[in-house]
């Protein structure tokens, strides 16, 4: 690898770290914390939704995310 190819496998790197962590804090903030009573209104696999996305959305957010 010359020094430009490594510049660019860095600079895509860490923007793809970037955007991933961008996704799980939104994800993680958004709907497990600022829209959690009205997501609890729905019911997911007998649990309100609004608990599961808190203890498993942002973990299989991460999961989704990256295995893109």
């Amino acid at each position: 690898m010359n020094e430009n190819q490594r510049r660019s496998y860095w600079r895509a790197n860490t923007a793809l770290i970037r955007n991933l962590l961008i996704v799980w804090a939104l994800v993680s903030l958004v709907f497990s914390i600022l829209l959690v009573q009205p997501l609890n209104t729905i019911r997911f696999f007998g649990v309100p939704f609004g608990f599961w996305m808190a203890q498993q959305g942002s973990m299989c957010d991460s999961l989704i995310s990256e295995s893109r």
